[in-house]
């Protein structure tokens, strides 16, 4: 890292990374095709390599009147090799023709991206936060029944932000937090997948979660939580990858609803 001033620096990385599949990756299967899937093991998978460049700024403690902020904003560029992942090979998720999942190797895939957060103390106890990330990415080669041709890659999550607003007094023993998620829909021009007639392709989606928690004693802390304040219906793009959007289970998968968390830790 070069810090320009005490309060900005300028940072950069290279990595290069080596990943063997896992046993469960190789070995293991289930089968259930009264429910319409099945998994297969592939004892053929290979070690999956990388190369990583990372670039970026860096705030820290930097006064902006009363204000105190930290945070960075980072660039990425990522190159693999024998790509280890799970895809769908073949099935309809019928018990006539039960969906095939199998890990398997890509040939070369190309990630980029970036990632940012923002902390600030505004003072009085508040504070603020946000965190964004926003990637994208393409694989070429081995996949079943297709040539080297360059596809979306479809694991990368759609564009993200995270913000929070929280407020802490009472002696420091009192701290409450309203965090709102926000998640960009799921582009069918990014899905790999082939679906029949399409891909479900998770849709935009903003909850707002509420925390609080309570210091007793040294010893003991109350918290509490609603969690999906609205009640909004939602999907993970990862969590439904691969479901056709006429997929009668796509309910199956949503998160919660709106719930309610209440818990005491104890520390001796």
């Amino acid at each position: 890292m070069c810090a320009a001033t005490p309060a900005f620096g300028l940072y950069g990385s290279y990595a290069e990374g080596f990943r063997s599949p896992t046993p469960s990756q190789v070995n293991n299967g289930f089968f259930n095709p009264a429910s319409g899937y099945i998994a297969r093991p592939n004892p053929d998978l290979r070690p999956e390599t990388s190369r990583a460049f990372e670039a970026g700024v860096r705030l820290r403690d930097a006064k902006l009147g009363g204000i105190t902020l930290n945070g960075q904003l980072t660039g990425f560029v990522a190159r693999y090799r024998n790509f280890i992942d799970q895809v769908q090979v073949s099935g309809r998720f019928i018990p006539q023709d039960p969906a095939v999942f199998q890990f398997i190797n890509f040939g070369s895939v190309e990630t980029e991206g970036i990632e940012a957060k923002l902390d600030a103390a505004l003072g009085s106890g508040f504070g603020v936060n946000i965190a964004a990330a926003w990637a994208q990415g393409t694989s070429s080669g081995t996949r079943p029944g297709q040539t080297a041709v360059e596809t979306a890659l479809s694991p990368i999550s759609p564009f993200n932000v995270v913000a929070g607003l929280s407020w802490r007094g009472l002696d420091d023993r009192l701290f409450t937090q309203a965090i709102a998620t926000h998640s960009a829909a799921k582009r069918q021009a990014d899905i790999a997948e082939g679906c029949s007639p399409a891909c479900f392709a998770s849709p935009a989606f903003t909850i707002i979660d509420l925390t609080a928690a309570y210091s007793l004693s040294d010893h003991a802390q109350a918290r509490i939580g609603i969690f999906n304040v609205t009640n909004r219906k939602h999907w993970w793009w990862n969590d439904v990858r691969g479901l056709a959007a006429t997929s009668p289970i796509t309910d199956a998968f949503t998160m919660p609803g709106r719930n309610v968390s209440a818990s005491l830790i104890l520390r001796y």
